[in-house]
């Protein structure tokens, strides 16, 4: 009987067929503001390139997070909702460059992961 594995397009390759990268756990610790800016820096992390635009609006990011941060929670939420969606689409466009077997795959959390060359996620 020949051997199946678990690999999906919308849960990611099975531990076969991967080597994990990053585990983010999600709303459990951080905010959905705090999670995007950690996601751009693990797809570097992971071989995203960004541009000098992206680099410099990732920092003014960073400043403008760590001025919301709440002391008596522990969190931060932007104050601009503009500054959030500056902040989702930062880390898309991160992700959206990464190296071509490296993949995120999110639920409330996410995973980053380097698919392997027999990978059946590989063939669509």
């Amino acid at each position: 009987m020949p051997e199946t594995c678990d690999c999906d397009d919308e849960y990611g390759p099975c531990e076969q067929h991967c080597t994990l990268l990053v585990s983010r756990e999600g709303a459990s610790l951080r905010t959905a503001d705090e999670l995007a800016l950690v996601r751009v820096h693990d797809c570097v992390e992971c071989g995203a390139v960004l541009s000098s635009r992206d680099t410099a609006e990732l920092k003014r990011l960073e400043r403008a997070l760590a001025e919301a941060y709440d002391p008596h929670t522990g969190t931060a939420w932007f104050y601009e909702p503009a500054d959030a969606e500056a902040t989702f689409d930062l880390a898309d466009r991160a992700e959206g460059s990464m190296p071509d077997h490296v993949r995120l795959y999110a639920d409330d959390g996410y995973v980053i992961v380097r698919l392997h060359d027999d990978c059946p996620l590989l063939e669509d």
